[in-house]
Formats: structure tokens, sequence, C-alpha cells
């Protein structure tokens, strides 16, 4: 009897999803607090899609857009801005980023067979390439087939930075 119990219970728990979202790797976020224009990029260079190919083998899976990448970074932008617009806060697109003294880069490391990805997001000064934080992001959503590539996996990302954004700049405003 305890041993059925012993296994019910390690299934259930095997059975519950895992859940994406954003954990701080180390620095801060709160520095955002009303800036402008932050200019954020992708950079794929990294990545590892099913252990052994790269992005360009997960592309060729389906027929994809021309502009699939912009198009997949506008639902991150739109998603980080409607939880932090209200603080001054707004990110756009690297051609549309100005006067802003800091800039994100999102950097996949790994795609699953299913397009999964995960990777870090890095804080950045505007001049220069040594991380002011670093951001780990795991994406919950997948469509490998989709014209528009990541793009669910692009805004669940989107979704939790966001919010773990308005989270660093509520605490900074207390202080």
């Amino acid at each position: 009897m305890k041993y059925k119990f012993s296994l019910l219970a390690m299934l259930a728990v095997f059975s519950l999803p895992v859940f994406a979202g954003t954990k701080m790797v180390f620095g801060t976020i709160d520095q955002l607090k009303g800036e402008k224009n932050i200019p954020v990029t992708l950079n794929w260079e990294e990545a590892v899609y099913a252990k052994v190919g790269d992005l360009e083998d997960f592309l060729l899976k389906a027929e994809r857009s021309d502009n699939w990448e912009s198009q997949s970074l506008a639902y991150f932008l739109r998603k980080v801005n409607d939880k932090v617009g209200e603080y001054g806060i707004r990110v756009v697109s690297a051609d549309k980023g100005d006067n802003s003294n800091f800039r994100i880069e999102i950097v996949p490391q790994t795609i699953s067979k299913g397009s999964d990805i995960t990777g870090e997001i890095l804080l950045l000064p505007a001049e220069g390439n040594e991380p002011i934080a670093s951001i780990s992001f795991s994406s919950d959503e997948r469509d490998d087939n989709d014209k528009i590539a990541f793009r669910d996996q692009l805004q669940s990302i989107g979704e939790s930075f966001g919010k773990l954004l308005k989270k660093q700049i509520k605490q900074a405003n207390k202080k």
C-alpha cells in the first residue's frame, strides 16, 4: 500500500506541467525606471536546435515569413510594454531605440524539438558589452510550424520579463 501511494505521488509530481518564466541570475533591472525607447535585439548566434542543429535547421521545418524575426520580437515588446508602460518604461525594436542609457539583448541558447526556447536576457549599457544584469528565461508556448517562428515563445517570455521588471520597479519606488 505504501509503495502504491509513493508511486502515485511521484507520478503526480512528474505530471505537473513545467511552467516557463524568467529568473534573475545577477544584477538588477530597476535602473530602467523612466527609460524610454530601450532598444531590444535578438541574438541567435548561441542557439542550438535539438542538441545538434542550429537556427536554420529549425527554420527549415516549415514555411516562414520573410520578416518572422521582427514580427516575433513585436510580440515580446508588446507584452513587456503592457506590463511596465505605466512606469514610463518603453522597449522598442533596435531601429527605433534612441538616447537610451541601456539596451536589451535576448540570447536564445537552446531550441527543443518541440520549439521551446531557453536562454538569457541581458541588460547592457548603451555603449559596451559588459552585462549589467542577466535574466534566464524559458518559454512555455510553442508552435514549431508557424509562419512567424517563435511568436508564441517570445510572447510568453515578454509577459514573464514584463512582470519581473514591473516587480523590480515597484520595489525601487518603495525605497
